[in-house]
């Protein structure tokens, strides 16, 4: 089962430093063995032994780093948000967009609206398609 990672307290060093160093590491996650909560933290640039031993320095739980190269940052996904999520929330702004939610997803906003109108498909052209997941 995997969930949202932020344990209040316990994860806010891991948290800290992740974002310190945002173009090395993926979005953490949480899941389960048994009754045993685990850390997963994904290395998607960098040195995997490198960051463990940073990590298991600062985090005395149950922790799992991983190499995941070629995958979505942390810095990545800021990217997205600031710029196509931004975008997306602002034409969010206006009722009559129909627009009623706005999520990522691998790398995307996925676009959830009553209905796609020409209007807005050609607000949302101009954000770019190619960042976009339209769901009617």
């Amino acid at each position: 089962m995997r969930e949202d990672w932020l344990n209040l307290g316990l994860d806010d060093p891991v948290r800290d430093y992740l974002r310190r160093h945002a173009d090395q590491f993926a979005e953490p996650f949480a899941t389960h063995s048994g009754n045993a909560r685990i850390l997963v933290v994904e290395v998607v640039s960098g040195d995997v032994a490198q960051a463990r031993a940073a990590l298991t320095a600062i985090y005395t739980e149950n922790l799992c780093v991983v190499a995941a190269a070629g995958e979505r940052s942390i810095a990545d996904d800021d990217e997205l948000e600031a710029t196509t999520g931004k975008a997306v929330g602002a034409l969010m702004n206006d009722p009559a967009s129909g627009i009623y939610l706005a999520s990522p997803e691998d790398g995307k906003i996925r676009v959830n609206m009553l209905q796609l109108t020409q209007p807005l498909y050609d607000q949302l052209a101009a954000i770019g398609f190619d960042h976009l997941i339209l769901d009617p």
